[in-house]
């Protein structure tokens, strides 16, 4: 796994794996999506905001 920062989003940690990411906000926002995008598993953070691409 690695880590990436993506397109702006300084709020916004993503970890790349093969076949998909992983998304950690700075809020504790939890998003895993598949490689084309498809978010499987999201869970609001602290402020029950979610991650929005």
């Amino acid at each position: 796994m690695s880590l990436l920062f993506k397109s702006g989003r300084d709020d916004v940690k993503r970890f790349v794996s093969k076949g998909h990411s992983i998304l950690i906000g700075d809020n504790g926002a939890i998003a895993i999506q598949l490689q084309f995008g498809k978010a499987i598993f999201a869970k609001a953070g602290a402020d029950g905001q979610e991650i929005r691409p």
